[in-house]
């Protein structure tokens, strides 16, 4: 979360936001705001309330297929000899979203940080990250993460910044030969099972993603299963 002096921006995973706050930082000397487990994916019911009606308060949302696929493509690529490369995406969402525990990875995953971390990071719906203590999406507008010129301009319009981030791909010496995640229907059905409001939220048609829904939100969101699996901790 990068909170301005007139905005509020919500870093959800996989939707670019490792560049823009990157872009940020070294071009508005503005840094996200971290919690004491140094989340930097907080969600909306960790904004200020004084705040709250007073900033616009945006973020950006991804097909979820392909949000899922992007998480598993940077986890595998980044713990290289950690993964072994016979598992699959199926097996990754298998795991994440398919009542497997945390150890059913481990023929494919040897370190145990990875274990945890890979089984609990992001499981739950992106539309939480927009939402209150109560459910209530407090965002003024979510942008979509495809047309990632166009949002740019719209967020550079609405705060009054230069937020272009063309030149801060984060990813753009990322390893080319890694094969891209086969999609099966299996990895379709778990991924649809598991964040059902995001798949409807974003087949809404528009420019943007609709802000009147609900979706229940737990403290430290990002970094929590809903099926019980507990909080990580740095």
């Amino acid at each position: 979360m990068i909170i301005g002096s007139n905005f509020v921006y919500l870093h959800v995973p996989k939707t670019g936001g490792s560049s823009f706050c990157r872009m940020m930082k070294e071009r508005h000397n503005l840094e996200e705001t971290l919690s004491e487990i140094k989340d930097e994916h907080n969600t909306a019911r960790d904004i200020p309330a004084e705040i709250r009606s007073t900033h616009f308060i945006f973020g950006m949302m991804r097909h979820p297929v392909d949000a899922e696929a992007s998480n598993y493509y940077y986890h595998t690529t980044s713990w290289q000899e950690r993964c072994h490369p016979d598992f699959s995406f199926e097996h990754w969402c298998e795991w994440r979203y398919g009542g497997k525990d945390r150890m059913w990875a481990k023929p494919w995953i040897d370190k145990p940080s990875h274990l945890e971390y890979g089984h609990i990071f992001n499981v739950r719906p992106s539309a939480g990250y927009f939402c209150d203590e109560d459910g209530n999406c407090i965002a003024d507008c979510i942008f979509r993460f495809e047309d990632m010129k166009k949002t740019t301009d719209g967020i550079s319009e609405a705060i009054g910044l230069d937020c272009d981030i063309s030149d801060y791909h984060v990813l753009k010496s990322a390893n080319k030969t890694q094969p891209k995640p086969v999609i099966t229907d299996r990895c379709v059905e778990l991924i649809r099972n598991a964040k059902p409001i995001d798949f409807l939220l974003y087949n809404i048609a528009g420019e943007h993603i609709p802000t009147n829904f609900r979706c229940d939100t737990v403290p430290k969101y990002a970094y929590t299963r809903p099926d019980g699996g507990h909080l990580i901790k740095y």
